[in-house]
């Protein structure tokens, strides 16, 4: 397919749309990037085509135009001479080549429109090719600055999460310091009674039955 058979495609073309719907818009730019380029390239080549027929088509045009006024001047000139009839038969010449001219006419105005297409071509693929670009090198530049941002924060999770179990950590063991020194204090409390008590009057008997009665006696409650 020419590439002037797909005018109104390129034209209607845009690469936002495919945006909208791509996950990947980097790629997508690319992918239609090298469309364009291609495009380019055959535009460019078509375009010298398109403006040699123009040009041929021109020179067709003048040529036929000029033959149409000179037959016209002859029959002038057999007019003016009173043959009649010469100037009845250029004139039936240069009815024939109006005609002829008439096509060619016709001819010149599609090869223009052709040359002005192509113009539109060249002008909306230059111009997609250079936002592309642009926005693709955009696209990359937030991407990378998208990318440092996560490794930033994946850096800075696992710092948080560390210090936050380093303090439960240290919660758990004070909370466990506390208990034992609040049982070291129970275990002296319970010490200072019984067992002190134990020790004290087990091992002397003797001395703790003469107090018990010198207690008493001090008291008035002698037995």
């Amino acid at each position: 397919m020419g590439i002037l058979n797909r005018f109104s495609d390129i034209m209607k073309a845009n690469v936002n749309d495919r945006l909208d719907r791509r996950a990947d818009p980097e790629k997508t730019i690319d992918e239609a990037l090298v469309q364009a380029r291609e495009d380019l390239a055959e535009v460019k080549l078509e375009t010298a085509k398109v403006m040699a027929a123009e040009r041929a088509a021109k020179s067709r045009r003048d040529d036929t135009k000029e033959r149409a006024a000179r037959e016209h001047e002859l029959a002038g000139a057999a007019l003016r001479a009173g043959n009649e009839k010469d100037a009845r038969k250029f004139l039936a010449s240069e009815a024939k080549i109006r005609e002829q001219l008439a096509a060619d006419e016709e001819s010149l105005a599609m090869a223009h429109e052709n040359t002005e297409k192509m113009r539109e071509l060249y002008n909306k693929l230059a111009n997609d090719i250079q936002d592309m670009e642009a926005r693709k090198s955009r696209i990359r530049a937030m991407m990378s600055m998208a990318d440092a941002t996560e490794r930033l924060n994946s850096a800075g999770t696992p710092k948080r999460s560390a210090s936050a179990a380093f303090e439960q950590y240290e919660d758990m063991a004070n909370r466990r310091l506390d208990e034992a020194q609040a049982q070291a204090e129970l275990n002296r409390r319970q010490g200072d009674g019984l067992d002190e008590l134990r020790e004290k009057y087990g091992s002397q008997p003797e001395e703790t039955d003469e107090a018990l009665e010198a207690l008493k006696k001090e008291f008035g409650m002698d037995s």
